[in-house]
Order: structure tokens, then C-alpha cells, then sequence
């Protein structure tokens, strides 16, 4: 009988151990049907918050979407719900950014009813005076923003309102963030911040056809060819002179490249861009072809960095741009230096990217930069210096 008691009470606490266990663990990271349609904002403004919309296609509706935040060059990241606003359309409102911060930093994250989880890559989003963002709507800040982190962290890192509640030190919910799968996402055309019941997502516009494509790259030569990546892989002799020019003298046309991140520290990095034009004329403009050259100006020690090389390509989001309207053109991500790949050699590596669009209306220039810094493989991974595989730069649209 005494043993009949021991085991009564062995039982009872496993079964409750795993009662209380069961809710708290990790969920499935299997396959899922959901996806994730979403353009980022071009700019927003310090002192305003932050309106993030985007539309979740699927069968069943997915059992939470978050937006995952912070002020760039900051590790930790804070967390808001994003609320249904129609049929498949998400909308979340993210506090205001500061005056001294430059760039805010977001995923979406998509949890579907089988408690698998998807995320978008890092998305990057200026922060402008309202005079500099042309979508700046003065919207006024709701009644109140739930912030909430999956770690213990100091609040108001970057971002500021009276209406903020900031729940960062509970760290509610399960650890979704750092163990989503990563998924590519599909631009969105519309602003879902007043999508109605049953109106469907769109599909990006087609390109130009490529009688008009050469007609409106002309000054490009032998890569005016329109959606096709030209030399790619070439390499190129270490230089700082760019052999791509624009020519844009009455700037009617202004162009602007996010890249997020900038610099590569650990393997399986994702990078995204997202390619902008700002039409200043009075009339609509067509996007033609897009020169793009890549230089290497650090290469530490010698030849353990890619080099460079050049290419061409069209728009994939949208090839006219209304006047006075800055649009997303060109958007895409790759895996740099992933960690299957490893080992690497330990290296220092800054690539300067140059990206010349064309339009109807006169080129304009984008420019960004890629680093690489610090041991990207694992210490068990690491072979010699000799052996490794030289790190890759800036990726390729």
C-alpha cells in the first residue's frame, strides 16, 4: 500500500509537470501554407507613429501576427499585435521613433492554427522630417500601444508617446522570433490600412516589354537588356571609380536604396533591399532597365573577399511611377554566406554597390554599402586560413 501511494503521487506530479510544460514549449516549425504580402513604408516621421499593414492569404486564419520592431543598430526587439482589418488584412501601429533615430527595423511574424510559425525578413524604414516623406498623413496616435519583448529589456529604446504601454519586462508569450522560419514575401500594391471585406490582393504589374525597355535605357549599352541579369558573377579589379554613369542634371528623378542589415556578423545573415524612385516631375515616368556595379574597397587580408562585378536587371514591383509619388521598384533578399557553407576565412570585407535607374525621364542613383566582420563559423567549424571559402559581398537583385 505504501508503494501504491508513492507511485499515486509520482504520477500525479509527471502529469502535472507536463500540464504545465506542454503550453510553455516550442512549437512546430514544419511546413505551412500561409504566406505574407507586404511593401514597407518609404519613410516615416520622428514623433509619429508608424503604420505597418500587410495581408496574410490562406484557407484558415492564422492565429497571431506580431510585428517584431527596434531602433537599428540595437539588439533586442519589442513586439506589438497586428489586428485583422479585413479579409486577410493585418494592420499594427508601431510608437513613434525619436528625433535621433535613423532607421526602424521590422519583421511580421505569422503564427498559423497548427502553432507553426513563418517570418519576413528585416525590413529597414527611414526616419525623415515630414517635409522629406511624401506619404507622411499625420495620423493621429491611438488610445493606447501595447509593446511587449520576449526578453527582460529597458523600455523607450528609441521610440517615445504618452500612449505607449510599455509591457517589455513580463516577456508574455512563447519565443517565436528567434526560431521562425524565414520565408521570401510578396509586395503589396494597395494600402491595406482601408482594405474592405473580400477585396483581394493584387499581383505585382508586369514589366515593360523589352522594345520599350531599350528604348528608355539607352545610354546604357551593352546591358540595357531588361530582366536579365547580365556578367553575372564577373569579377572586377579592386577600384573606387565607378565605370557606371547617370545622367540626371535638372534631377527629375531621385532614387534610394534600404538595405537592412548592413553588416554581416553571424552565418545565414538574410539580407533585403528594397529599391525606390522619387519622381519630381509633373508627369508620370517609366522605369526602364537598372545598371548595377558592385566594387570591393576592403579586402583584409588579401583575396579572402569576393570581388566585384556588374550586372543588369528590370523592375519586379512596378514600372511607373505618378508624379510627385516616391514607389518601391525593385525589391529582394538573399542568404549570405550560409552556414552550411562553413568554414570561412577570417577576413574583413566593405563592398560599395552603385545601382543606375533608368527612366523615361532621366537616370538617377542609389548607393549602398555590405560588411562583413568577425568569425561568421563556429569554433568546432574552423579550418585553417588556407582551407576556408572566401566571404561573400553585397547580394545580388
Amino acid at each position: 500500500m505504501h508503494m501504491n501511494v508513492r507511485t499515486v503521487k509520482l504520477l500525479v506530479a509527471v502529469w502535472v509537470g507536463v500540464s504545465l510544460w506542454l503550453p510553455l514549449s516550442r512549437p512546430s516549425y514544419g511546413q505551412t501554407n500561409l504566406q505574407i504580402w507586404h511593401t514597407p513604408p518609404k519613410c516615416a516621421v520622428a514623433g509619429n507613429p508608424i503604420r505597418i499593414s500587410a495581408n496574410i492569404p490562406s484557407a484558415t486564419s492564422p492565429a497571431e501576427v506580431r510585428i517584431y520592431f527596434r531602433k537599428q543598430g540595437t539588439t533586442p526587439f519589442y513586439f506589438i499585435p497586428m489586428q485583422p482589418t479585413g479579409s486577410d488584412a493585418y494592420t499594427g501601429i508601431l510608437p513613434a521613433p525619436v528625433k535621433t533615430v535613423k532607421f526602424v527595423e521590422y519583421c511580421l511574424l505569422v503564427v498559423d492554427r497548427d502553432d507553426r510559425i513563418l517570418k519576413s525578413p528585416l525590413f529597414s524604414v527611414p526616419v525623415r522630417n515630414a517635409s522629406d516623406c511624401p506619404e507622411f498623413l499625420n495620423r493621429s496616435q491611438p488610445d493606447q500601444i501595447v509593446v511587449s519583448a520576449e526578453q527582460v529589456m529597458s523600455p523607450e529604446i528609441g521610440f517615445s508617446g504618452k500612449n505607449v504601454h510599455w509591457n517589455v519586462s513580463q516577456y508574455p508569450g512563447r519565443p517565436y522570433m528567434y526560431a521562425a522560419r524565414e520565408i521570401q514575401v510578396q509586395a503589396l500594391l494597395t494600402d491595406t490600412s482601408s482594405v474592405q471585406e473580400n477585396k483581394s490582393f493584387p499581383s505585382p504589374k508586369p514589366g515593360l516589354d523589352m522594345k520599350k525597355a531599350l528604348a528608355i535605357g539607352a545610354g546604357v549599352g551593352a546591358l540595357g537588356v531588361a530582366g536579365v541579369l547580365i556578367a553575372r558573377g564577373a569579377k572586377q579589379e579592386e577600384s573606387t571609380k565607378w565605370t557606371i554613369s547617370a545622367d540626371d542634371p535638372a534631377k527629375k528623378v531621385g532614387a534610394e536604396l534600404n538595405k537592412a542589415p548592413e553588416i554581416q556578423t553571424a552565418c545565414g545573415t538574410i539580407v533585403t533591399n528594397q529599391l525606390y524612385v522619387t519622381n519630381k516631375r509633373a508627369e508620370s515616368i517609366e522605369i526602364g532597365t537598372i545598371d548595377y556595379e558592385i566594387v570591393l574597397n576592403r579586402d583584409n587580408p588579401t583575396g579572402s573577399c569576393e570581388g566585384g562585378r556588374i550586372g543588369a536587371f528590370s523592375p519586379n514591383v512596378t514600372t511607373v511611377v505618378q508624379p510627385g509619388e516616391t514607389a518601391l521598384i525593385r525589391e529582394w533578399s538573399n542568404e549570405v554566406n550560409p552556414c552550411s557553407d562553413c568554414p570561412y576565412l577570417m577576413a574583413k570585407c566593405r563592398w560599395n554597390s552603385r545601382y543606375v535607374i533608368h527612366t523615361s525621364a532621366g537616370s538617377a542613383v542609389a548607393e549602398a554599402t555590405f560588411a562583413v566582420e568577425g568569425n561568421l563559423c563556429p569554433t568546432s567549424s574552423r579550418k585553417s586560413v588556407d582551407n576556408g571559402i572566401p566571404l561573400k559581398g553585397d547580394v545580388e537583385p
